[in-house]
């Protein structure tokens, strides 16, 4: 018995020098600041035919002797850019982190140079701002009747009827009820969300709708399911591959294999007949070539 009480001793004592020689090259040492700098977000929300709302994070960059490393969130907020190829900030608007530790915002446009900023998905509530340019953000919660996978980076986000917002994750909806501050997740039919469009969102009292052609090249705008309002025609290339389009406030976003494409429209909901902007990864570029 005292042999093995022995052996138990040395065991334990071997084991907390192990952990003292693991972790105490720590002791003491304070991490070391090794970059600071910006990330864009996701996604992005146009203001007018030369300028969109970006998401920005502001980060620091630690290591440790051992190599260890970590980003921390500084700030994060919303920035105004140019959309005409050329990097000019106009207008950034910046708010505290929240413990985020990498961190990537994404903005969701609501129109009207105002978007929604998600800040976190915890204990059991979103809390998100509703921020416009050059104002303060109003901060806004709403619980969760249940979990729902939102602002995860992959949804798109389109005002609903009766003031409310419909998120769309490929075939799940869920609805943002900012009266009664809740979160429901709700079936198509019970969304209201119409068959056979590539797109749809509330427009005051009006259903916009974006229908495809056959072709997938080319759609058209419908409002309230009956009248056809605009529709914008375009050859296939021979590269043909299928094509996206999503509203974006009044601009509409179409996807090709190089990025955004963003048409603009009138009062009355006509089509230009080319784009105004590009984007593409987290960036505006030059239309000079296109």
């Amino acid at each position: 018995m005292p042999f093995l009480k022995k052996r138990l001793w040395i065991a334990t004592a071997l084991a907390l020098a192990c952990i003292c020689m693991w972790g105490c090259e720590y002791l003491g040492e304070e991490p070391k600041l090794v970059e600071s700098g910006s990330n864009k977000g996701i996604g992005f929300a146009m203001v007018s035919d030369s300028t969109a709302l970006l998401a920005v994070d502001y980060y620091e960059r630690y290591e440790r002797s051992s190599g260890a490393d970590w980003r921390e969130c500084v700030k994060k907020g919303i920035r105004l850019v140019g959309t005409k190829g050329v990097e000019i900030n106009y207008w950034e608007g910046l708010v505290d982190c929240r413990g985020e530790i990498d961190p990537l915002s994404r903005i969701y446009p609501l129109g009207d140079s105002t978007v929604l900023f998600p800040l976190s998905n915890l204990n059991n509530e979103s809390v998100y701002y509703v921020w416009k340019v050059g104002q303060e953000p109003i901060e806004k919660k709403a619980a969760w009747n249940k979990y729902v996978d939102v602002f995860h980076g992959n949804e798109i986000l389109r005002q609903w009827e009766n003031g409310k917002f419909l998120f769309k994750y490929y075939d799940k909806f869920a609805l943002l009820d900012t009266t009664a501050n809740i979160i429901t997740q709700i079936t198509k039919e019970e969304a209201g969300w119409p068959d056979g469009v590539e797109d749809a969102q509330y427009f005051g009292d009006d259903l916009m709708t974006i229908v495809l052609y056959p072709n997938k090249f080319s759609f058209a705008i419908v409002r309230n399911g009956v009248d056809t309002l605009s529709t914008f025609y375009e050859e296939p290339p021979n590269d043909y591959d299928e094509r996206h389009e999503r509203f974006n406030g009044h601009y509409i976003n179409r996807m090709k294999e190089d990025g955004w494409y963003l048409y603009s429209t009138d009062s009355n909901w006509q089509i230009s007949e080319k784009p105004v902007a590009k984007y593409y990864v987290q960036y505006f570029k030059s239309l000079d070539r296109e």
